[in-house]
C-alpha cells in the first residue's frame, strides 16, 4: 500500500477484522487434499512494490499438510486463533498456539498439522532476484 504522498504507508491491524481485503482461497494440499469443505485463505494487507515482502492474514481449517519447504523465503508469523503443530525435518513437533510467534528461516523443511481452525498474521520475506 502507498500513502497519498507516494511513499509507503503504515498498515495497522488489530487482529479482530479477519476480512479487510479480498481473500484468496485455495484447497489444502496434503493428506486431506480435495476433502469437501477444507480450505485455507490468504488476505494480503500489504505488499512491497517489488513483491518481495508480503504481510497478511492466513486462515486454515483443521488438516495435515504434506512436507513444506520454504526455499529462500523467510516468514515471521503470530498465531491469532487456534493452533498448529510444526515438525522440522528430523526434529520434534512444536505446537504454536494463540498468542505465540514463530520465525521460519530460509531453507526450513518440515510438516504442519492444524488441529483446530487457525488464523495467523504473517510477514514473508523473499530474497532479491540475482
Amino acid at each position: 500500500m502507498t500513502a497519498e504522498h507516494g511513499g509507503p504507508s503504515l498498515v495497522v491491524f488489530d487482529g479482530s477484522a479477519p476480512s479487510l481485503m479480498t481473500e484468496v482461497v485455495r484447497a489444502i494440499p496434503g493428506e486431506n487434499e480435495g476433502a469437501a469443505g477444507l480450505e485455507c485463505a490468504t488476505t494480503v494487507l500489504s505488499q512491497s512494490a517489488d513483491g518481495r515482502t508480503v504481510t497478511g492474514i492466513w486462515r486454515c481449517e483443521p488438516c495435515d499438510w504434506t512436507l513444506m519447504e520454504t526455499g529462500e523465503r523467510a516468514e515471521f508469523f503470530h498465531v491469532l486463533e487456534g493452533s498448529m503443530v510444526l515438525c522440522e525435518e528430523g526434529g520434534e513437533p512444536v505446537e504454536a498456539t494463540a498468542g505465540m510467534s514463530v520465525f521460519s528461516p530460509p531453507g526450513w523443511t518440515g510438516t504442519w498439522r492444524v488441529p483446530s481452525r487457525l488464523r495467523k498474521v504473517f510477514i514473508s520475506f523473499h530474497p532479491a532476484q540475482s
